[in-house]
């Protein structure tokens, strides 16, 4: 491989040095004369330093051409073909100009109106002629004169074979990194459909992360040495920097991320980076990326979850003592405690948590090592990478068939002792049961982890419609403030809860990437296939979203209040206290005369009835429960006394209640203070 590179001299305006490396690092310098025609015309080519040479490769040279031939032109006439710009106008007439600058000046105007596929085949005709050590740039005069334009035999329409040709010297590809079986490159479309380098540069840092492991492992057992070693950590740090300094190419024609920091690292280094992939495949590479970043994006999602459940609790302190209408079907039901709703929502958040927490257990085996799917002959240590990366322990590579495996197993693996002793049967053997096959071609972890993802976001799209619901004109009962909502183009009133609709929407896009990565897993035979390069945009889009709507939903949360009165006006409406009162009659010791033998009230489906009576006799008068005399309750039943109306009345139906996890004021209380110890949240 030959690389090019040029180097401005001190004096710009008479010379720049084009410096040639060899593939043995060999250097040879040609001092290239760039013309007086050029410093003129530099405009054209979108610099502004004379200096600048006007070709630094073929393929700059094609852009060149393609700019200037591209320019618009006028008919014989001089009349404007449509809005275009003018060609360069002539040097101003002065006293000091001369014939030499005129003459150049038609020179230009010459070239610019040459044909396209001339210009291509008269540089390209220069350039092949021209040894290297005579390298010039010729003048549009040399290159476009009459007798070379008309006669020449070069200067012929190009036919399909000469434009690929010309292609293939414009653009020359870097041979792959697997090409050693190959004759023929990939053509342009295959490279662009195949490349994934778009969406799994992502994996950087993990990439390098195990990289350096799988060195430092290679060293300790003899196959590489120390200086090796060493060579590669330091190259691999150095192309970290300048990734996250932005400075790194990311090219297209190395298809990934691994072959992207491969190539780089060789051309940095040299020898040492071609050991660096010694008993590791792309295939057991890419899923320890992969692993190592979905394990970092777990613990992502548990911080977002944690800061939404805080931010709940919050919400549900300030609004201590809030009765608001309980809904089954969306029908008023019974009356709760605004904090015991919102802590439904922390619940759900917290088995959300419990999920991310198992599956990254599960997930947390590492394949490096694996290989392409056999591993390797080669005398590798796969616990010593494991253990540097953070997993739990290697893939296995066989299955144990017998007690004694299990018992080298439990031996071998202590930090894996408590985790066993712990775990289910099933778990167990599951563990146990893994091969290097199954190591490069497993995606149950990811499939898992997106199945939590979508039950964390269905979890939020129903916070989210709960609260655009309530958020209505017919509810009232919240109101976000300006800096969460949004209006409309056309209706001057409209204030629009749109976060939280679109914490709704987004719910089935994560679903959806769920869908993509089952449907892409359920007819791939064994091992690595493909496919599965596909596996990586549906987990990266997943987390981006759910993430997103869980900081989206705290940010909301913290800018929502309460409308206290118009909940006030809205609980007397639907009987909210018909089950209290039900409650009752079943836990009166003593009914009346006709129920003298029961000593433990009526039963509850007598008492259902009864209080369905009631409702109904409400229903036709317009009545709340409360509103009915003593006498119409004897009426309908005589196990009603004066103390029934200690029940009637959604505040005395509220303290009323008293089982654990109730919606009683007790019971609240020592939930809140239950979250409040959990998530370290000060009352101050």
């Amino acid at each position: 491989m030959m690389t090019m590179a040029f180097k401005k001299g001190i004096n710009c305006s008479s010379s720049t040095a084009l410096e040639i490396r060899t593939e043995n690092h060999e250097r040879q310098s040609l001092l290239l004369q760039p013309p007086k025609w050029w410093r003129s015309t530099n405009s054209l080519f979108g610099t502004t330093n004379s200096c600048d040479p006007p070709l630094v490769s073929i393929h700059r040279l094609g852009l060149i051409i393609l700019r200037w031939t591209c320019m618009p032109r006028r008919s014989a006439n001089h009349r404007q073909l449509g809005p275009t710009h003018p060609l360069p106008s002539p040097p101003p007439e002065t006293s000091k100009r001369t014939k030499k600058r005129a003459r150049a000046h038609r020179e230009e105007l010459r070239f610019l109106k040459t044909p396209f596929h001339l210009a291509v085949s008269a540089m390209e005709s220069h350039l092949l002629s021209t040894s290297p050590s005579t390298l010039h740039f010729p003048s549009p005069k040399t290159l476009f004169s009459n007798k070379t334009t008309h006669r020449n035999p070069n200067f012929v329409s190009l036919t399909p074979k000469r434009k690929l040709a010309i292609q293939a010297k414009l653009m020359e590809k870097e041979n792959k990194l697997w090409g050693g079986r190959f004759e023929q490159t990939v053509t342009d479309k295959v490279e662009k459909f195949t490349e994934s380098i778009s969406f799994d540069k992502e994996l950087y840092k993990h990439d390098i992360m195990g990289s350096k492991a799988h060195a430092s492992m290679l060293a300790k057992q003899g196959l590489i040495g120390e200086s090796d070693k060493d060579s590669i950590l330091k190259g691999l740090d150095e192309i970290q920097r300048k990734i996250e300094a932005g400075e790194f190419e990311w090219r297209e024609d190395r298809e990934d991320v691994h072959m992207n920091i491969e190539a780089t690292l060789t051309e940095m280094i040299g020898e040492p980076a071609k050991k660096l992939h010694t008993a590791r495949s792309r295939n057991d590479q890419v899923l320890t990326d992969f692993k190592l970043w979905c394990r970092d994006a777990i613990d992502r999602i548990a911080a977002s979850i944690k800061n939404l459940q805080v931010a709940m609790v919050k919400l549900a302190l300030s609004n201590e003592g809030l009765i608001v209408p309980g809904y089954t079907h969306l029908q008023r039901a019974q009356p709760v405690l605004l904090p015991h709703l919102l802590l439904a929502y922390v619940e759900q958040l917290e088995r959300d948590a419990g999920r991310l927490l198992d599956c990254k257990l599960r997930m947390n085996f590492c394949p490096l090592g694996a290989c392409a799917l056999a591993g390797t002959g080669l005398p590798i240590d796969r616990f010593m990478t494991s253990e540097a990366l953070g997993f739990t322990a290697p893939m296995r590579n066989r299955q144990a068939h017998t007690v004694f495996d299990i018992v080298i197993l439990w031996v071998s693996f202590g930090n894996l002792r408590k985790m066993l002793f712990d775990a289910s049967c099933s778990s167990w053997l599951c563990f146990i049961i893994l091969y290097s096959i199954d190591a490069v071609s497993d995606r149950d972890f990811v499939m898992e982890f997106l199945s939590v993802n979508s039950i964390t976001a269905i979890h939020l799209s129903r916070l989210g419609e709960e609260w655009v619901l309530w958020a209505s004109e017919e509810f009232g009962f919240l109101i976000p403030s300006d800096s969460v909502s949004t209006g409309s183009s056309i209706m001057p009133q409209k204030k629009n809860p749109d976060p939280m609709e679109l914490v709704r929407g987004k719910s089935a896009r994560v679903i959806g990437d769920l869908v993509t990565l089952l449907t892409l897993c359920k007819g791939l035979p064994l091992a690595y296939n493909r496919d599965l390069q596909e596996d990586k945009e549906p987990v990266f889009d997943s987390v981006k979203t759910v993430v997103g709507m869980l900081e989206v939903s705290a940010e909301f949360a913290q800018n929502i209040t309460f409308n206290r009165e118009r909940i006030q006006k809205s609980l007397p409406a639907g009987h909210l206290d018909a089950t209290t009162l039900a409650d009752y009659l079943v836990n009166k010791a003593s009914c009346g005369y006709e129920f003298f033998f029961l000593l433990t009230g009526l039963p509850f489906r007598t008492a259902h009835e009864v209080v369905g009576t009631c409702v109904h006799l409400c229903v036709s008068r317009n009545l709340r429960l409360e509103d009915l005399t003593l006498d119409d309750l004897k009426h309908i039943s005589p196990a009603f006394n004066q103390d029934v109306y200690e029940y009637l009345g959604v505040e005395n139906a509220v303290n009323k209640f008293s089982s654990y996890g109730s919606t009683g004021s007790a019971c609240v209380a020592s939930q809140l203070d239950y979250w409040v110890t959990k998530l370290e949240i000060s009352k101050n």
